[in-house]
């Protein structure tokens, strides 16, 4: 749910107004995996809403549907420890659609907008464990091709992908860094991105304190392979990005009796390219038998002033 009041002016007119938009979503998803070096996903999302458009001397009220539908998998084909490195090699693919219809008002016709993307390639990663205080280093190099179809961009191109991962135990530190870039796209497409989040949990981020400071500059990757492990909060198919965000995140985990979950109390602020700045505040439930569900207020800031109120519930179960 989000709502915006705007002032516009027309001539020597100055109208005033708000746009309100309501959804409801649903996204049910499922995983397979039919041995540890192999996995599957698949999901479908249908969701309703209206928009409603309020002026001094108008109205725009319609309807909006969205629909979001995506699979993929990843399995092992290559593994050899040399020393202390841990060496892999994995297949990966995967295929995301979405499509939002508008049906129109006054009797004007509606609008469709749809966006895809699909990827296949491969993922070379390597971990290295050591006794020190550098516990946990590792790399991956990703090659793949990838089709973008749809009224957003399209074409064809091969991207590859770097990432590095730094850990710290003994001082609850984790780095994660990811770049990648689209190469001989066949629109001439430019595109690249980086991220990185930098985590601090002493205790882990399941009880006590937890920062976390997340950089995007670019378009990033969507990284959807980790449905299996995190579920269906977003599926990004807007490949178009280029812009510059950063987030920070804190909170605190509070253990539930009898180990039964994790309540979390988290704050967080935004900061996007032009001078977008969102902070919000919520709560989260995380319970062992693979319920999550939480409520997070948005108040964003980018000329007008927009509050949206999301709310989610979300069951995942490995059996």
């Amino acid at each position: 749910n989000s709502s915006i009041d705007f002032s516009k002016a027309s001539g020597t007119r100055t109208e005033t107004g708000s746009h309100d938009v309501t959804a409801w979503s649903v996204n049910p998803y499922i995983g397979w995996k039919p041995t540890d070096r192999m996995t599957f996903w698949g999901s479908f999302g249908f969701g309703l809403g209206s928009s409603d458009v309020k002026g001094d001397s108008s109205r725009r009220k319609s309807d909006i549907t969205l629909m979001t539908i995506g699979a993929g998998g990843s399995g092992t084909v290559y593994e050899r420890r040399i020393g202390r490195v841990n060496l892999n090699v994995d297949a990966i693919g995967d295929f995301v659609f979405a499509r939002i219809s508008d049906d129109g008002y006054a009797g004007r016709g509606g609008t469709d907008a749809n966006a895809g993307t699909t990827r296949l390639g491969f993922e070379t990663t390597g971990r290295f464990r050591s006794n020190g205080a550098i516990r946990d280093l590792g790399g991956s190099l990703a090659l793949a091709y990838r089709g973008d179809f749809g009224d957003a961009a399209s074409g064809s191109g091969i991207e590859i992908g770097l990432g590095v991962e730094l850990g710290i135990p003994s001082i609850g530190l984790k780095v994660d860094l990811d770049g990648r870039s689209l190469l001989l796209q066949s629109n001439d497409l430019s595109e690249y991105g980086f991220s990185g989040d930098v985590t601090w949990s002493p205790r882990g981020e399941e009880k006590g304190p937890f920062v976390s400071f997340r950089p995007y500059w670019g378009a990033t990757g969507d990284k959807r392979d980790t449905l299996w492990d995190q579920g269906v909060e977003e599926i990004n198919v807007d490949t178009s990005a280029q812009g510059q965000k950063y987030e920070v995140e804190f909170g605190y985990g509070i253990p539930l009796m009898y180990d039964s979950g994790t309540l979390k109390l988290f704050g967080r602020g935004d900061i996007e390219e032009g001078e977008t700045t969102s902070r919000s505040g919520g709560v989260d439930i995380e319970t062992v038998g693979g319920i999550t569900a939480g409520y997070e207020a948005v108040e964003q800031t980018s000329g007008t002033t927009e509050v949206e109120h999301r709310g989610y519930i979300r069951f995942n179960k490995e059996f």
